[in-house]
């Protein structure tokens, strides 16, 4: 007995292949329903842990796009030097933005898992 999603197929009389997805014939195999059950097994986990890495991956940039932006301004205020109030408050508005944006996404990265 198989169960897929909230459906139970009884697998005695179920015949599993393996065939490649493409135009015209292609050629098949036989498979055993434990080697099904292993494949829908793996696919979920790999699934999830392409999720994860897709997660990481936005991290990882949202960290460097506010590294960037610390450097930016360092480099800026060296050069120009002091700021006043409203260049002061463009570039705190914009390091919020870009903290920000970081923290979410390490919020739903460690909270939320594979979505």
């Amino acid at each position: 007995m198989i169960i897929e999603g909230n459906n139970i197929i009884n697998s005695t009389c179920m015949v599993y292949y393996l065939n490649i997805s493409g135009l015209g014939n292609s050629p098949h195999m036989e498979i055993k329903s434990t080697e099904y059950l292993n494949l829908l097994k793996s696919r979920r986990i790999l699934s999830n842990a392409l999720a994860i890495e897709e997660k990481y991956d936005i991290l990882v940039t949202n960290y460097l796009d506010f590294e960037k932006q610390l450097l930016d301004n360092t480099a800026n205020f060296m050069v120009r030097g002091n700021y006043d109030y409203p260049g002061f408050f463009k570039i705190s508005q914009s390091l919020n933005i870009r903290l920000v944006n970081f923290l979410c996404t390490l919020l739903s990265l460690i909270i939320g898992g594979p979505h």
